[in-house]
């Protein structure tokens, strides 16, 4: 007799214990697959939960802000806070801290990049988020003219003993456009704008006159809606005057204090320095003829560092995407692609993430390519001396960016590309992995703000000179170790750094909290699913296996040898216990799910005094979400699972026959 013969011998009884057994395999399957998923969700929540903690204002600075909302700006506030390299390493030396992500910020130049404008956004404009692509050069007569000369002074006695006068000259009036040279995109000049033009002159023949035409270069403000200024201003009653403006000036401080050569202090205006940007002059030529002279160089340069500067955007690195407040937050999110894997961090891999805004104004997809080329995006005029030919060196400038304690922390900008300057790297290579969202996209005030024209990288893919200066604001976060933010917070406060530090685990101790209840339900439900399928094999090795003892002994007593009956049990206990292992797989498939939707339920009602139970449905649905990536994931360690169960079972059934058939066929056939 072989084993299939025995099994189609007594149908009914096969299909029986086929169907035992399956539920016995779908205990098993279900059970472990359920505490598979369970145990794997740890590593699944430190992957989707970042922790950080980041620096805000203390309530003094808080009400600097609130003043300066009042007072009809915008909220930008320069005492926000910043921590000096000692701190940084004080602070990374925590056992509560997994790293610090210090933010370096490049200007990216590439002739596929078109950063986008404010102006762009219905009642989101602002002049100051629009910098640099501010900027516009034009041909203008001028309508009207209002000129008033004021003599200065400047007491520098403390620096060289002396006190400096200078004539500060503001003309007010109206322009006429006729041509734009150059501008954003964004910007649709009317026919007519209004001009403040500052600058510093001894000459009072040096000035514009109404009725000729000139070329200025200078800040446009297009006089658009903004929410927050609108609500402002019918706060207190006023009107917002909105016409289009276009300030002019040297692109230079007006006086400043430059350190010389020989340790002292020289005074300097305007006047008497080189500007880096031309402001106005005279035009009597052609346009093509004017920028061909080679008198108007200066004048040349400018306009074509304008191309490169209107193709430029801020280029941010990061050593962990997710860190970034905004993105913590879930204000910032990615819609295409992917972010940064540990290995592009790692080695400083040229690949980058754009926002939806210029990806569309740029026409740009995930996985495209663009050749980048790296300049400083923020100029200190103490690292540069050639602003005039007596090389001074300055102690403070324009474009130069302020010092711990008064940087600017929100809303990264980039200065104009300066051609004296160059580029920091030549032509790059980046690749586009993601692309990512933001509401909104324009916020003056917000601390942790960004325009959508910034671009990510890893931080290593950053020139070696790009700017670190200033830890705070949106260049810095520390990542906490899961599990440790009230402890970072506890050490923190004991640290004396302005500001104070803003923690948040993404609800990251409520969810661990419901996590560790899903364990221990788990592990009772594996256990009673181990049970039920012991005590069923038990019952299949006794009932059904134990009772071809007599077809056993017939077999040895009419010669078929030990082996061959040993092979007959053997195999057609095997053949039903495989083909049902395999069912309750297939099975354990289609309620695993459900099981673990019971499992999450049940965990949450077994004490609603626990951490667990007052989590949001938001961290439910998290919990659900990423069990339900766990479960497939865990299809191969069931796999795993049900093949060793039938290996214990197979050799269980070898064990049975083995002692069965060393009995003598008598007393196997007596039962």
């Amino acid at each position: 007799m072989t084993g299939g013969m025995r099994l189609l011998r007594r149908p009914t009884v096969t299909v029986l214990w086929l169907a035992a057994l399956t539920a016995a395999a779908l205990l098993l399957a279900v059970g472990s697959g359920v505490l598979w998923s369970i145990i794997g969700l740890q590593s699944h929540m430190d992957q989707r939960f970042t922790s950080i903690a980041v620096l805000t204002r203390i309530e003094e600075q808080m009400e600097e802000l609130e003043n300066s909302m009042a007072d009809g700006g915008v909220g930008v506030v320069l005492s926000a806070p910043v921590l000096s390299q000692r701190e940084l390493e004080q602070i990374a030396d925590m056992p509560q801290v997994r790293m610090v992500d210090v933010r370096g910020m490049m200007g990216a130049y590439s002739p596929s990049l078109i950063p986008v404008s404010s102006a762009e956004t219905e009642k989101a404009y602002s002049p100051d988020l629009d910098t640099p692509y501010n900027r516009v050069m034009l041909v203008a007569r001028v309508l009207q003219a209002e000129t008033t000369r004021t003599p200065q002074e400047m007491d520098t006695t403390e620096l060289d003993g002396q006190v400096h006068v200078y004539t500060e000259v503001r003309t007010r009036g109206k322009l006429a456009v006729e041509q734009v040279i150059a501008a954003h995109e964004a910007y649709d000049i009317p026919q007519e704008i209004d001009l403040d033009l500052l600058y510093v002159s001894e000459d009072p023949e040096n000035g514009v006159q109404e009725g000729e035409r000139y070329l200025f270069y200078g800040e446009y403000d297009a006089g658009l809606q903004h929410t927050l200024l609108d609500e402002i201003y019918e706060e207190s009653g006023q009107e917002q005057e909105r016409t289009p403006n276009l300030q002019v000036d040297d692109g230079v401080p007006l006086t400043t204090n430059y350190l010389q050569e020989d340790g002292t202090y020289c005074f300097v205006s305007s006047g008497d320095i080189e500007p880096r940007f031309p402001s106005f002059t005279l035009m009597q030529d052609r346009t093509d003829e004017f920028f061909a002279d080679p008198e108007h160089q200066l004048w040349q340069k400018t306009r074509e560092e304008m191309e490169i500067t209107l193709h430029s955007v801020p280029l941010l690195g990061t050593d962990c995407l997710e860190s970034v407040y905004a993105f913590q937050q879930g204000d910032s999110y990615l819609v295409e692609g992917r972010s940064f894997t540990q290995e592009e961090y790692r080695t400083g891999a040229s690949v980058c993430v754009i926002s939806e805004a210029v990806a569309k104004a740029s026409g740009l997809s995930v996985g495209d390519s663009l050749t980048v080329s790296q300049y400083e995006a923020l100029a200190n005029y103490a690292s540069y001396s050639d602003l005039a030919p007596t090389s001074y060196a300055a102690a403070s400038g324009l474009l130069q960016r302020n010092q711990s304690g008064g940087a600017q922390l929100n809303n990264p900008f980039i200065r104009p590309y300066l051609s004296q300057y160059g580029f920091a790297t030549q032509e790059e290579t980046f690749n586009v992995v993601g692309i990512y969202r933001q509401e909104p996209w324009w916020d003056d005030a917000a601390s942790f703000a960004m325009t959508p024209n910034v671009m990510f990288a890893p931080s290593k893919a950053l020139a070696e000179c790009a700017y670190r200066l200033d830890a705070g604001g949106v260049y810095l976060s520390v990542v906490l170790q899961n599990g440790q933010a009230q402890d970072f917070q506890q050490v923190a406060g004991e640290l004396t750094t302005e500001g104070r530090w803003l923690v948040d685990d993404q609800n990251y101790a409520q969810v661990q909290a419901g996590v560790e209840q899903m364990q221990s339900a788990a592990k009772i439900l594996m256990a009673a699913c181990a049970v039920g399928w012991l005590v069923i094999m038990l019952f299949y090795l006794v009932l059904y296996q134990g009772g071809e003892r007599r077809n056993l002994g017939i077999m040895i007593s009419v010669g078929a040898g030990k082996g061959r009956a040993i092979r007959y049990l053997v195999g057609s206990g095997l053949i039903l216990a495989t083909v049902s292992t395999v069912l309750g797989l297939a099975l354990s498939r289609a309620v695993d799910q459900a099981v673990l939707d019971m499992v999450l339920s049940v965990s949450m009602e077994q004490d609603s005094a626990t951490a667990m139970s007052s989590a949001s449905q938001l961290d439910t649905q998290l919990i659900a979400q990423v069990l339900a990536e766990g479960s497939a994931a865990s299809w191969q360690g069931t796999a795993i699972i049900a093949i060793l169960s039938l290996v214990v079972l197979g050799a269980a059934l070898l064990v049975q026959a083995w002692l069965l058939s060393g009995q003598r066929p008598r007393k196997l056939m007596e039962g």
